[in-house]
């Protein structure tokens, strides 16, 4: 496994630094990015339930199915 280490290592002025020297710093900024999009979308999500607005369009889209429940259900309960 030694070999394999060795190869991916030069000599800089007696110094020895890794090819791959960047990648942690790339990673993180990946890592970072990827982490500050979720706590952006949750904070979204956040003001959009605070709103109401989720439970406004639940509504609304509801409607059309209480509409035509909604005759039925006033007939059953006159008729019993």
């Amino acid at each position: 496994m030694g070999r394999y280490r060795e190869r991916d290592q030069q000599s800089v002025g007696g110094i020895r630094h890794q090819r791959a020297l960047g990648q942690s710093t790339v990673e993180f900024a990946v890592v970072l990015f990827g982490f500050l999009s979720m706590v952006a979308a949750l904070g979204v999500l956040w003001r959009v339930a605070s709103d109401g607005l989720l439970v406004a369009h639940a509504l609304q889209s509801a409607s059309h199915h209480l509409e035509t429940v909604v005759p039925g259900v006033v007939a059953d309960v006159f008729l019993y």
